[in-house]
């Protein structure tokens, strides 16, 4: 996955992150700390909490 040069992120179908590459915690400056194990809608202090990304 880190080879990939575009930030990633794998979600389960709870839009829970397991894991991100290199270029996403790079590009939006988090760990993998604060990343793995949230919800997508809480990372980035709510930057992703977009109700359209839950019905995708």
């Amino acid at each position: 996955m880190d080879t990939i040069r575009d930030p990633l992120l794998i979600l389960d179908g709870e839009l829970r992150v397991l894991s991100a590459n290199h270029a996403f915690y790079g590009a939006f400056h988090v760990t993998a700390q604060e990343t793995e194990n949230q919800l997508l809608t809480a990372l980035g202090e709510g930057k992703w909490d977009i109700p359209e990304l839950v019905t995708l």
